[in-house]
């Protein structure tokens, strides 16, 4: 069982990933196991949250040192801001009075003032189900004979995000405490 931390691009910007990764390792090398993270912040438009099934090797120690891989298939949905396309031109409605008020009076004299024409943007939130495969190169140390600190790099490619599309992939880097080293 191990808390793991990542700190991932997502969308061109960085996302912090707190999750759990946990399973059986078979014969002090083989894990086979499950993972679950999730997007830590508060912002409508940037959500993210996958798991799925986590197989890894590790190698056998060299002193306390072990070198190995994983790998995350799972399902996940993510929420992202979409722009639109802008819309150019567009002039606003001029002030319905013109020129100068005394005494509730206007004075027709004075032209209505021209406003420049405006670029209207539009934003909305996309949420899309995703597929996703997430292999990652590892180290790990043992701290205590139950406990060890493991580092890792990935990468999260992700299929089948009609809105979203590529802009879910990235390169992430991971930091667990692991239980039952």
């Amino acid at each position: 069982l191990a808390p793991d931390f990542k700190v991932t691009d997502l969308d061109g910007r960085t996302g912090q990933l707190p999750g759990v990764y946990g399973g059986r390792l078979l014969d002090d090398t083989l894990l086979i196991g499950g993972a679950v993270y999730w997007l830590a912040n508060d912002e409508r438009d940037f959500k993210m949250t996958y798991g799925g099934v986590v197989v890894g090797w590790q190698s056998h120690e060299f002193g306390r040192i072990r070198f190995g891989g994983r790998g995350l298939t799972g399902f996940g949905r993510a929420t992202l801001g979409v722009d639109t396309a802008p819309l150019r031109g567009i002039t606003p409605l001029a002030p319905a009075g013109r020129g100068d008020i005394r005494f509730g009076v206007t004075d027709p004299r004075v032209p209505a003032p021209q406003l420049p024409a405006q670029t209207i943007r539009a934003r909305f939130a996309a949420t899309d189900d995703f597929f996703v495969v997430e292999p990652q190169a590892n180290v790990s140390v043992r701290i205590t004979n139950a406990i060890g600190v493991s580092c890792g790099a990935g990468y999260r490619q992700t299929a089948n995000a009609n809105w979203l599309r590529d802009r879910l992939n990235g390169v992430s880097a991971s930091l667990a405490v692991q239980f039952g080293f």
